[in-house]
């Protein structure tokens, strides 16, 4: 409500006298009054303001949040049914497929990533290549993909080149395996030579890629694994949903 200043004249002796002093203060008071209701009032208009902005931008970083996580889902789900895709056709090419043998290569595969930070599809995918080139059993392929990790972890090599090197090594050639210091005595029988390179890199690596996982570096990949693996889940999920719609 406006102040109310009151202005007193004396017409004493006829002459009209202004109470200086009090109008000074009427105006002071008046002044400090409206200033206080003035800053009052702008920050509470302000801190409404922010607040409001406040609340709209959780609500944008949230909805961005979802939608960049649920794009993240769809494509790690389209990555994991990509290298599945890519092992099975490894596994048919070379007449080893089978939905059993499928399946329990695929827990193989996400168990290695549980402790590993080599994710499944990486483990799939150089599986195949492993399978291509050499065409073993199921349990000759696990032992010599575990051997590719092993190697790849232990040298610090790619897996792939790790892969590629081991499964030339099927027919018995191991010049491939020699450059990283696998040397496989030329006594021994050229058959047996895969099966001894690998028991070879077992020994000699065996279990450096779990090792390797307890760094904090290979920590912080095992739960982006671990992420991934939960968004591919949804991804998988919402991708079925959409079919069956």
């Amino acid at each position: 409500m406006a102040e109310q200043i009151v202005v007193d004249i004396d017409f004493d002796n006829g002459k009209a006298k202004l109470k200086l002093d009090d109008l000074q203060k009427s105006i002071d008071q008046t002044s400090k009054n409206a200033g206080q209701s003035f800053t009052k009032n702008f920050e509470k208009s302000i801190n409404s303001s922010l607040d409001s902005i406040g609340k709209k931008i959780s609500v944008i970083g949230a909805s961005i949040g979802a939608f960049l996580f649920g794009r993240e889902a769809i494509r790690g789900a389209i990555e994991s049914e990509n290298a599945l895709n890519t092992f099975n056709s490894a596994l048919q090419r070379t007449g080893i497929l089978t939905e059993k043998i499928s399946k329990d290569f695929t827990g193989f595969a996400n168990g290695i990533e549980a402790n590993t930070k080599i994710s499944a599809e990486s483990v799939l995918k150089n599986a195949a290549l492993i399978q291509s080139i050499a065409g073993l059993q199921a349990e000759e392929l696990k032992k010599a993909t575990s051997a590719a990790i092993d190697l790849s972890q232990a040298l610090d090599i790619d897996l792939t080149s790790a892969s590629v090197a081991i499964a030339k090594s099927s027919d018995g050639t191991t010049s491939s395996l020699a450059r990283y210091g696998v040397v496989i005595d030329d006594a021994i029988p050229k058959a047996q030579r895969f099966a001894f390179a690998l028991d070879l890199i077992s020994a000699k690596f065996g279990g450096a890629a779990i090792s390797e996982a307890q760094t904090f570096a290979a920590l912080i990949d095992q739960t982006g694994n671990l992420v991934n693996s939960t968004a591919k889940e949804l991804g998988i999920f919402a991708v079925s949903s959409s079919a069956v719609r």
